[in-house]
């Protein structure tokens, strides 16, 4: 299954899928910024409103449930990992290694801020068409003389594009394994490798189908821009983040 399933956005999800692929892009990178510094409940206090929006319009709906799960199994990792390593107040001792007060607070918020830049980013692709993530990001890159905003844009596209598809490359390969009982072998490194490197081969073949595909169309970099038009309602928007990523700071 993959990260995020495609489908159109009923007349009540406007809101969301409607918006400028240009503020999308620019509140996912400033709300991402603002939550580094931020201590726990801070960070619960400024997820909860943007992720609170997005279940009401309807962008968390087509999240799949494995790769969520599996993003789960590495926020718990990464969670230990922090309450072992941290020094401080123990909490818990067992065998030699203690768990800290400190470890513990540190944890859950290197874990929350991962999981809220991992819902946006989740958002950004349920709700934007990779041809406008693509010409979001060329007009950013366009008044930079170096850049090559055309080459640039179609690599972001493809990739935001492509993040559904390795993960049901992913799970095609799983389910293909499970059927022949490799998930039964007892080493799980060997697993890993099982599954990891099938899975790298099918993406890699597909992508190199899209190039040819691609070439064989006669694709170019300069190709006719996609129109974006800021509306009054994008502008309120974007003000609206920018003004709550900064109270939160402040507060």
């Amino acid at each position: 299954m993959a990260l995020v399933s495609e489908r159109r956005p009923t007349s009540r999800e406007t809101a969301l899928f409607l918006l400028d692929a240009r503020v999308k892009l620019v509140l996912l990178a400033v709300w991402s910024l603002a939550s580094i510094p931020l201590g726990l409940a801070a960070l619960i206090a400024f997820g909860l409103p943007p992720l609170a929006l997005a279940r009401r319009g309807g962008a968390l709906r087509g999240l799949g449930r494995r790769p969520c799960f599996a993003f789960a199994a590495l926020l718990v990792f990464v969670f230990l990992a922090r309450v072992l390593s941290v020094e401080g107040e123990p909490l818990i001792t067992l065998s030699g290694v203690s768990a800290s007060r400190e470890g513990v607070v540190s944890g859950a918020e290197v874990a929350l801020r991962l999981l809220f830049v991992f819902f946006l980013g989740a958002i950004l692709v349920a709700t934007t068409p990779s041809a406008e993530v693509k010409a979001g990001v060329e007009w950013f890159l366009r008044p930079v003389a170096a850049a090559q905003a055309a080459r640039i844009g179609t690599m972001l596209g493809l990739m935001v594009r492509f993040v559904p598809l390795v993960f049901a490359e992913i799970e095609a390969v799983r389910e293909a394994q499970e059927a022949r009982c490799v998930a039964r072998r007892r080493n799980p490194l060997r697993r890993i490798l099982c599954l990891a490197l099938p899975a790298l081969r099918r993406i890699c073949l597909r992508a190199d189908r899209l190039a040819l595909a691609m070439e064989a169309r006669g694709y170019r970099d300069e190709r006719t821009p996609r129109p974006l038009k800021a509306s009054p309602r994008d502008r309120g928007v974007l003000l609206a983040g920018l003004f709550w990523a900064v109270i939160v700071q402040v507060l």
